[in-house]
């Protein structure tokens, strides 16, 4: 009698036993190459992310400061500017 396998869809489907089947081996490592792009492509995303709120936390700084620098803001409103742009990073 043949006992059906489940198929090799995620990384975690792999077992020991797959990579010694030299039948079964090429298809974990394709599971394997496109479990890691897949991280790659989500860390790079998450990664320009995180930069790109970076950028305009500094722009939203640079601002306020430049304009309590030539007096169209008080101290006071540039405090709460720049507190107000770090609630919205936590």
């Amino acid at each position: 009698m043949i006992m059906k396998t489940k198929p090799i869809r995620y990384f975690g489907d792999i077992r020991y036993t797959d990579l010694e089947n030299p039948l079964k081996r090429p298809i974990c490592w394709k599971v394997i190459q496109n479990t890691y792009k897949k991280q790659r492509k989500t860390i790079d995303c998450l990664r320009a992310k995180s930069r790109r709120q970076a950028n305009k936390i500094w722009s939203l700084q640079a601002l306020t400061n430049h304009l309590k620098r030539i007096n169209m803001i008080s101290e006071n409103a540039q405090h709460m500017l720049d507190v107000s742009d770090y609630m919205f990073i936590f």
